[in-house]
């Protein structure tokens, strides 16, 4: 099952807000304009690999509880979706022209 928009949607979803962020510097330069969302990244950024590629992650971090891993990673992942439609509004915005006077796009 998946549940999270991956990392990598957010981070293009993002470049039409921050045009030169790499994926290194990702949270970091998108919690200047939402701190909470580059909380939320950063957090996302470390998550993914983890679960992905250490067999022993949800043992250590979870104790190996997998209904608290489970409902750790629906959060994220509902947390990535926020932030994607967050981005891929305020993107559609720029795009459009329509964005408001008082919100311009970061000179990063």
């Amino acid at each position: 099952m998946r549940c999270c928009v991956p990392n990598y949607a957010i981070y293009h979803a993002a470049k039409v807000l921050l045009p030169k962020v790499d994926h290194y510097k990702f949270a970091v330069e998108l919690g200047k304009l939402d701190r909470q969302a580059g909380l939320d990244v950063g957090i996302l950024q470390k998550l993914r690999p983890q679960a992905g590629f250490d067999p022993q992650f949800v043992q250590g971090e979870f104790e190996d509880n997998l209904e608290l891993f489970r409902a750790e990673v629906q959060e994220r992942g509902e947390q990535g979706r926020r932030i994607f439609r967050w981005l891929a509004d305020t993107a559609s915005l720029i795009v459009s022209g329509a964005l408001p006077g008082w919100m311009k796009r970061p000179a990063v």
